[in-house]
């Protein structure tokens, strides 16, 4: 077996399948963006706020499947802690220009 093979079937032991995750994942930031459409006069998410909410629901449908996967909840907390710095820095720089569709 590969490393690659390995690394891929320890990561399946720990996070359960790739694809279901995929689909879980896929779903919920349809529905997630969908809701900010409704709430936002049509308007679609900032890439960068749906990239940055995309990395808090991987890690939710991982830990769905091995909560007790310590490592999981640490990388949320780090997740939230950069989207923060993100949006300040952001918000300090004022780049931050609203989607117009």
């Amino acid at each position: 077996m590969s490393s690659e093979q390995e690394t891929r079937a320890e990561r399946g032991r720990v996070y359960g399948d790739y694809y279901a995750g995929i689909k879980l994942e896929s779903l919920i930031m349809g529905l997630l963006n969908d809701h900010h459409k409704e709430e936002n006069n049509g308007l679609s998410m900032e890439i960068e706020e749906f990239t940055m909410i995309s990395k808090i629901v991987l890690k939710l449908v991982r830990i769905a499947v091995t909560p007790d996967h310590v490592d999981s909840w640490h990388d949320l907390g780090c997740y939230a802690h950069l989207n923060e710095d993100f949006i300040k820095k952001d918000t300090e720089n004022d780049t931050y220009e609203p989607n117009d569709g």
